[in-house]
């Protein structure tokens, strides 16, 4: 029950958001093993950095204070999501400025070219995503999850969530080369 709950709420949080657009934009860049490895290893470092701070955090509060923090972060993150869904523009093309924000963060973070050493290009992967997922709503997410719930499972659930995304951002990178995407559509989801 709490790896799923991990699961569902890192996957709902993190399903294309700016992170998820850094991995496929890597993955056109380098290829999809390269970009799936060095999201993967960059994600990994943020749930272990949540597990550690969520289990400093349970140290200092009661479980029912902790329980009722998780429940307000949720209640504040839902009304975040419900407030970017009703403003943002249905004809914006989520796609294309996602894409670019991500690229933006590529070219902030790191240089290496297509004919980079795999080694290397996971790194910048790695290095990238690590940055782009700083201070997240996931990662607020993942804290209040680790201070108030046993930590192994929502672990594993927060892990399977991010090899599962970003193995969808390699795949998906195919599959909407020249496509229109609504930004409302995205938020909505």
């Amino acid at each position: 029950k709490v790896f799923s709950r991990a699961f569902a709420v890192v996957s709902v949080a993190e399903l294309f958001d700016k992170t998820w657009f850094v991995a496929l934009v890597y993955s056109l860049r380098f290829g999809p093993r390269v970009a799936f490895l060095g999201s993967s290893v960059g994600l990994a470092l943020h749930v272990v950095i949540a597990a550690g701070l969520g289990a400093l955090i349970s140290k200092f509060f009661e479980v029912w204070a902790l329980h009722l923090a998780t429940a307000l972060t949720f209640s504040v993150l839902a009304a975040l999501y419900t407030h970017e869904y009703l403003t943002t523009d249905a004809d914006e093309d989520a796609l294309e400025s996602r894409s670019e924000e991500a690229k933006q963060d590529i070219v902030a973070y790191g240089s290496a070219t297509k004919g980079a050493s795999w080694v290397s290009a996971a790194s910048q992967v790695c290095f990238a995503i690590f940055i782009a997922e700083w201070g997240d709503r996931t990662q607020v997410a993942m804290i209040s999850l680790h201070s108030s719930l046993p930590v192994l499972p929502v672990c594993l659930g927060s892990l399977a969530a991010f090899v599962v995304l970003s193995a969808s951002a390699a795949l998906v990178a195919h599959l909407l080369q020249g496509r229109h995407l609504s930004e409302r559509l995205i938020n909505g989801v």
